[in-house]
């Protein structure tokens, strides 16, 4: 097998591992025709840094909804959606959530995307009509959430 990387260095191997993500460009080489498949869900993700505020009302409230945080992964459930909170280290939560809906048309080249701040808006108001208070909290808290396709 011959590849060329893109700085057009010609490498000769027996087996190459397309780890470059879901806009592969390597993948794009080898098999220009196949359209990956949209599975159906786009994602809101953020990483809320709590160093400094390890007492806070929010803290507080979300260790006591999830008394294991730190020790497992939380999922919630709804119609059309999930989420997902888990502990990181360094005193920072990681909050993703999966929201069922069409094929966005994307018009540049990546899965993800930073949020306008009326999207953000958006999202938070809709955060409030499903999940718990003290999730709610982790989520308008976090500086700078951002969108991606699943």
């Amino acid at each position: 097998m011959r590849f060329c990387t893109m700085h057009y260095h010609e490498i000769v191997g027996d087996l190459l591992v397309a780890a470059d993500g879901c806009l592969s460009s390597i993948r794009q080489s080898f098999v220009p025709d196949h359209k990956l498949r949209y599975s159906g869900y786009c994602a809101w993700r953020g990483v809320l840094d709590f160093t400094g505020n390890e007492s806070s009302e929010t803290l507080t409230g979300i260790r006591r909804e999830y008394p294991e945080l730190g020790k497992c992964l939380y999922f919630g459930l709804g119609s059309g959606t999930h989420t997902v909170l888990y502990e990181l280290l360094n005193r920072r939560l990681n909050w993703i959530w999966y929201v069922h809906q069409p094929e966005p048309d994307l018009k540049h080249n990546s899965m993800t995307m930073k949020a306008s701040s009326d999207m953000i808006q958006s999202m938070h108001k809709e955060a409030e009509k499903m999940w718990l208070p003290e999730f709610v909290r982790v989520i308008k808290e976090t500086k700078e959430p951002f969108s991606w396709l699943e």
